[in-house]
């Protein structure tokens, strides 16, 4: 790496550091050497590929959910997230059964069948 490139590199680093934004990793702390920089960011548990698996095992859960209205001949007319409850300590979802619909024979795949 050149002097120019290390510089740039430097005055990126700064500028992150000096970052504040309630949506951005925060820098605590940097250390250099003459060979590396490290930079302590704030801890997080959760980074985005486990944050999207949990939401598609719940998504799994909603519709294993819905799935039981059909079974039982209902339709749910107004699947939408304020019908969607959640109990955060069990990390349990209930799906809120307003505007439930009668269907007029059984579903079978995206058909009903009389």
């Amino acid at each position: 790496m050149n002097e120019e490139e290390t510089e740039e590199e430097l005055e990126a680093i700064h500028t992150f550091m000096s970052m504040c934004h309630d949506n951005l990793v925060r820098a605590l702390d940097m250390r250099m050497t003459e060979k590396t920089c490290l930079i302590a960011l704030e801890y997080h548990e959760v980074h985005l590929g486990i944050f999207l698996s949990k939401i598609s095992r719940k998504m799994i859960k909603i519709i294993s959910r819905v799935h039981q209205y059909h079974l039982n001949g209902l339709m749910h007319k107004d699947l939408r997230p304020q019908n969607i409850l959640v109990y955060a300590e069990e990390e349990k979802l209930k799906v809120a059964n307003y505007k439930l619909g009668f269907v007029s024979g059984i579903i079978k795949g995206n058909k009903v069948l009389k």
